[in-house]
């Protein structure tokens, strides 16, 4: 970074002496630190690059999910940050340089001069007091500047004596590691797949299903009746599965089948899990819904399982399914 000697006071008042050389020591203190910042870390020091690789590596990373994590207290009268990665130190990059803090931070809304009623914008962040060191800070958006990186931003208000906070937002960027990673390169995607009207009165797998997009290891489904069967005196069940191949060779991507009875509560949700190594499916696979025990029509008694809902998860693999 290029560094800019600030303009220091060089004249002071005999009324106003202490407020100005406050001011003068705290511009000389914020030269300091940009100048720390600005010269190039040595190998040796503390912070070297492999400082960075580490914590890129480790679960919670720098500015990742589990670094300073805002709470309220009940009534929304104070915000509090945590540091919940595993060292209890949360990270971040200032400058292109690496700071951290473990020091616990909590602020009322009052002490920072939220003091009449009203709508205001307040944020949190930091100031960099020469790497690694930082400074947390809550702020009046409008009144106050001091932060050099803002992590959080919320809207507060003040009605007489009660606080309330929403729109609370992350301002600053996740930056890479093992948890970030993870929660994007194996997120389970879901597929949607609707039937309306009655299920057919028979066995087999329906004409309408999903089509996968890209390759995938399936996860999970839920599976909801809208309608149960009605209670016949035999075959008052209806099983259903997830089924891969066509006409009679097809088999079951899951562990265990949807079963439904005259019993079950309207809109009951089934689960279906994965067995211990999930069946890989490649794009443009074909998968649909099969009725393994279909619901027997009567004469006096029609069907009545109806309006069938799936969503099917996914993990999207990126090698080729074998």
């Amino acid at each position: 970074m290029a560094f800019n000697a600030p303009d220091l006071i060089t004249s002071l008042s005999t009324t106003n002496f202490r407020v100005e050389l406050n001011s003068n020591f705290s511009l000389i203190e914020t030269a300091l630190a940009e100048l720390q910042n600005a010269i190039p870390t040595s190998r040796l020091s503390a912070q070297t690059n492999l400082d960075v690789i580490d914590q890129l590596v480790v679960p919670t990373g720098v500015i990742g999910v589990d670094s300073f994590v805002p709470t309220l207290a009940g009534d929304h009268s104070s915000f509090t940050i945590g540091h919940d990665t595993y060292d209890s130190t949360s990270y971040c990059i200032i400058d292109q340089k690496f700071h951290s803090t473990n020091a616990g931070f909590t602020k009322t809304f009052d002490s920072i001069g939220i003091t009449g009623s009203g709508d205001y914008v307040v944020k949190f962040g930091v100031r960099t007091r020469g790497a690694p060191i930082i400074e947390q800070y809550l702020e009046i958006e409008d009144t106050d500047n001091l932060q050099d990186l803002t992590i959080w931003k919320m809207d507060v208000n003040r009605n007489v004596g009660t606080f309330t906070v929403s729109n609370l937002r992350f301002m600053t960027t996740y930056l890479v590691s093992v948890t970030n990673f993870t929660n994007v390169f194996e997120a389970d995607v879901p597929l949607c797949f609707q039937y309306s009207g009655a299920l057919p009165a028979y066995a087999g797998p329906l004409e309408t299903g999903i089509l996968i997009p890209w390759d995938c290891e399936v996860q999970k489904a839920y599976v909801r009746l809208g309608a149960m069967p009605t209670g016949h005196t035999d075959a008052t069940d209806v099983v259903l599965q997830m089924s891969y191949g066509s006409g009679t060779d097809t088999y079951n991507i899951f562990s265990n089948t949807a079963t439904f009875t005259a019993a079950t509560a309207p809109g009951t949700v089934r689960t279906l899990t994965a067995p211990a190594e999930p069946y890989q499916l490649a794009a443009g696979s074909f998968v649909r819904p099969e009725i393994i025990t279909a619901e027997t029509a009567r004469t006096d008694i029609p069907p009545t399982a109806a309006n069938l809902t799936i969503t099917l998860q996914v993990r999207r693999i990126y090698h080729d399914v074998l």
